[in-house]
């Protein structure tokens, strides 16, 4: 028996070695087909599919004739084979698409559902008009449509930069319980200065279900000032099974305080632009000072405004690092920069001297304004306020050097105040060589004090028209607001809640129209009335002037306010005048505001 066993063993082995040969050769050969023609049978495929689906729907359509949700259905299911972009495309869908959105404007063209879904296949200005439209007669909507509707209205309004109209529909949307809608609305309360608010809808509505809506909300929370709140979003957002961006957490963790954990969030992936800037804070505020030099790199010249900010921040807590390589190489790039603001204006006054040159030639000498201010003094005053804000930003705010750099953000109010504070105090120490070229005469003027209190007056009826008719235009605006509009606000809240007010309105209506009538109407006015006409230089004062404000909106204002107190310097031969137009709208400004 033990043989037998043997052999049987070693038959069925030998089968089973024999049989994959054996199969193989009983199995035809199959020809792989041509990829197009796959291609056109997979599609054949997809549009009997699709067509069978369809077919369906319009059955259960058709037994339900009063009930419109089941054409809304077949819309929104023709919707998906619209896109050819990413393979699902139907040839047939578009027109299949178009005939039920006509079904739906004209069968349906009362029913609420109808028309918000219509709404929701338009796009741009045409949408915004139609939603607008349909705001006005959403009050009696289910609570469900309108909340789409606001949710929908929101985003496109925030597409189309109104910023104030998408927050206030995104918080409608949220209170009526839209998650999506909940980082716009934090913003809508926190303009309206409602932490308390923004912190309860936050721990009221329901957590994200996706992640980058989880870490959009992870980035609203954090706008607020109590750490605590961004702290709880993201314990919450933790307990589902949405990944969380790495950079985002550690920033949370940063807030309050938890370099540790910042760390483990962070882990040794990431090397984008902002997990630079979280590694450089996480680093910093471990006192890791390799880990911070590891994130200045001199040679991202597109991301030159982050690098440039940590190297100050760093050199500012640690001056010691200032002796590596990284460091030493960010110096001489702060260097160049500074340099190169520094010699910006002679853009300017190069072709106003070979002009005035030219004139003389000619025996075209102009009259100037201030005999003994020149080009070099213009050039001095323009130079300190190109590049001596920066250098103290440095040393006094270097949290809001990125900023400044760039110009697309306001910094922090307390830094913003402390930032022109200085930086205005240091100007006007340094611009004392060149005032003293203005002589005194330049103070006192020509004339009697009420000939000059009578030229003022003048003064600030022409420009207080002028601004009445910007605000008529304005008035029609939806949203007049910018980053100079936004930096003033800021400037007066740092000011009046970490300074106080003596101190904010001796900035705002002493220190600035000072140190700016002296720069504009006193040194580049002079400067540049000694090489070309009058009219040329108050004109090309005029309008740096209002550039340098950067407020579109208000162009006009600002730049007839340029114009307006350079007549004065002429009429009046003094600056003094300037000087007090100047500072009595900053005044009235700072107590309408206040």
């Amino acid at each position: 028996m033990g043989m037998r066993r043997v052999v049987a063993a070693a038959v069925l082995l030998l089968m089973g070695a024999l049989a994959p040969h054996a199969i193989a050769s009983t199995v035809p050969a199959v020809t792989v087909p041509d990829d197009e023609a796959a291609v056109q049978a997979v599609t054949a495929a997809k549009e009997v599919a699709y067509r069978d689906a369809l077919e369906r729907m319009r059955i259960l359509q058709a037994a339900s004739p009063e009930d419109v949700e089941p054409v809304i259905a077949q819309c929104r299911f023709i919707s998906n084979y619209l896109d050819d972009e990413y393979g699902d495309w139907i040839e047939v869908a578009s027109e299949d698409h178009q005939a039920c959105l006509d079904v739906l404007a004209t069968r349906w063209k009362d029913a609420p559902a109808a028309k918000l879904h219509v709404y929701r296949q338009q796009w741009g200005d045409d949408a915004i008009e139609v939603g607008e439209a349909l705001l006005k007669e959403a009050g009696a909507w289910p609570d469900a449509l309108r909340r789409e509707l606001y949710a929908a209205q929101a985003v496109l309004y925030a597409n189309d930069d109104r910023d104030i109209q998408a927050g206030k529909l995104a918080l409608q949307a949220a209170r009526l319980g839209d998650t999506d809608s909940v980082p716009m609305a934090v913003g809508a309360l926190l303009r309206q200065q409602d932490e308390a608010g923004a912190a309860r809808l936050l721990r009221e509505t329901p957590v994200a279900t996706l992640d980058w809506r989880a870490n959009r909300r992870l980035d609203a929370a954090m706008r607020l000032q109590d750490p605590s709140v961004a702290l709880a979003e993201l314990r919450r957002h933790e307990r589902s099974d949405l990944v969380l961006d790495s950079a985002t957490v550690a920033r949370v963790h940063l807030r309050v305080g938890d370099a540790a954990a910042a760390t483990r969030a962070l882990g040794a992936s990431g090397t984008g632009r902002r997990d630079a800037q979280v590694r450089f804070d996480t680093a910093l505020m471990a006192a890791d000072v390799p880990a911070a030099i590891a994130q200045i790199r001199v040679a991202e010249m597109d991301d030159m405004a982050a690098n440039l900010q940590r190297f100050a921040v760093l050199a500012g807590q640690f001056p010691t690092s200032l002796l590596s390589l990284p460091m030493v190489g960010m110096a001489l790039v702060s260097s160049g920069i500074l340099l190169c603001l520094a010699l910006l204006p002679v853009l300017l006054l190069m072709p106003v001297h070979y002009r005035g040159l030219a004139r003389r030639v000619q025996g075209r000498v102009p009259a100037p304004v201030f005999p003994r201010t020149g080009l070099l003094h213009a050039w001095w005053g323009l130079a300190l306020m190109l590049a001596l804000p920066f250098l103290v930003a440095g040393v006094v705010a270097p949290d809001s050097l990125a900023a400044l750099f760039t110009g697309e953000q306001v910094p922090d109010a307390d830094a913003l105040f402390r930032l022109t504070l200085w930086s205005t105090i240091a100007c006007l120490v340094l611009l004392v060589p060149a005032v003293r070229a203005l002589g005194p005469g330049a103070f006192r003027g020509e004339g009697s004090w009420r000939g000059q209190a009578g030229w003022l007056l003048l003064g600030l009826v022409v420009v207080y028209a002028v601004a009445f008719l910007q605000g008529a235009w304005l008035w029609g605006m939806e949203d007049s607001s910018t980053v100079q509009t936004e930096t003033v606000g800021r400037l007066l809240e740092g000011g009046k809640s970490g300074y106080g007010p003596l101190l904010t309105l001796l900035l705002m209506a002493v220190l600035v129209p000072v140190f700016e009538e002296l720069v504009f109407r006193g040194l580049l006015l002079g400067g540049l009335a000694r090489h070309i006409s009058f009219g040329w230089a108050n004109t090309i004062q005029a309008l740096l002037f209002a550039l340098i404000h950067n407020d579109f909106p208000r162009f006009l204002f600002y730049f007839a306010m340029g114009l307006v107190t350079g007549l004065l310097v002429r009429r009046t031969r003094s600056v003094t005048p300037a000087i007090a137009l100047h500072a009595i709208n900053n005044a009235a400004f700072f107590l309408v505001m206040s």
